[in-house]
């Protein structure tokens, strides 16, 4: 068999494809989840002076987490529990570099463009009026992954009625 070759021959179908908008797929564009080796490194933290939000983890959770995260059931707690702080925290950086002018730097890096364009679509212009952001971090960035609470919190609630 090579390339391009006919693998079967049936009648024509048409199958309709809706493609399901899932604001968290798009999540590993802009973050990279890293193991902190740092021996006296705790929790976690972000770095942004790249393309790509570069999460830290210690060890330890770094560990954890590349145990869990080809886990569908714990995706959504993954994301809650590293994405979305670490968002807050880069939304946060955002917000404070556009009250005090200097917004720019961040605009070479692919993730602040995302985030930006994400951010516009909410009729947050943090460019042209810095305080059209005035939800809390913590409101915007769950708006930006599509309340991954709310999902979170179901997939638990299913995983807890499947074990009763």
């Amino acid at each position: 068999m090579s390339r391009g070759d006919t693998l079967a021959v049936a009648q024509d179908q048409i199958i309709e494809a809706t493609k399901k908008n899932d604001p968290l797929r798009k999540v590993s564009s802009i973050f990279s989840v890293v193991q902190n080796d740092d021996e006296k490194a705790t929790g976690m933290d972000i770095n942004t002076g790249g393309p790509k939000v570069l999460v830290s983890l210690s060890k330890p959770n770094f560990e954890s987490y590349l145990s869990l995260r080809h886990s569908p059931t714990y995706h959504l707690v993954l994301l809650g529990s590293i994405i979305v702080p670490a968002l807050v925290e880069v939304l946060e950086r955002i917000r404070r570099a556009a009250v005090e002018g200097h917004l720019d730097s961040f605009a070479e890096f692919r993730w602040f463009m995302v985030i930006d364009r994400k951010l516009r679509e909410k009729n947050i212009r943090l460019a042209e009026d810095p305080e059209s952001f005035a939800d809390s971090s913590l409101k915007v960035a769950h708006e930006l992954l599509g309340q991954p609470l709310t999902l979170s919190l179901s997939g638990l609630k299913a995983m807890t009625e499947d074990d009763e």
